[in-house]
């Protein structure tokens, strides 16, 4: 998995949406112990947009995002908060060395 992460944090101008939640925790750690490593890199891969450093008022109701995985992702604003496909965005704009990172509730 590393090599993969590493090859990701290496790529400039990246945003990344991590669910951050008991479930979503439950749910990582039952698919580490029963899927391949391709899998997991899918996984982490569905999590990453390169080539786009979106802070949150730039993620505008409607947009579509590519991740690293090749999947499109859509932002909706809804009510003052953002979702991401449907979950919703609890904490934004955490700087990090190659982008931003956003924590989902899900």
């Amino acid at each position: 998995m590393n090599g993969y992460v590493n090859d990701i944090l290496a790529v400039p101008d990246v945003t990344y949406f991590l669910p951050n939640s008991a479930q979503a925790l439950a749910d990582a750690t039952a698919l580490s112990h029963n899927s391949s490593a391709q899998e997991l890199k899918e996984i982490f891969e569905y999590h990453v947009v390169p080539g786009f450093v979106a802070y949150s008022p730039m993620l505008t109701n409607g947009m579509s995002l590519k991740t690293a995985q090749g999947q499109n992702i859509t932002v909706t604003v809804q009510d003052g908060n953002t979702y991401i496909n449907a979950a919703k965005i609890i904490a934004s704009d955490y700087i990090v060395t190659n982008g931003v990172f956003h924590v989902l509730e899900e």
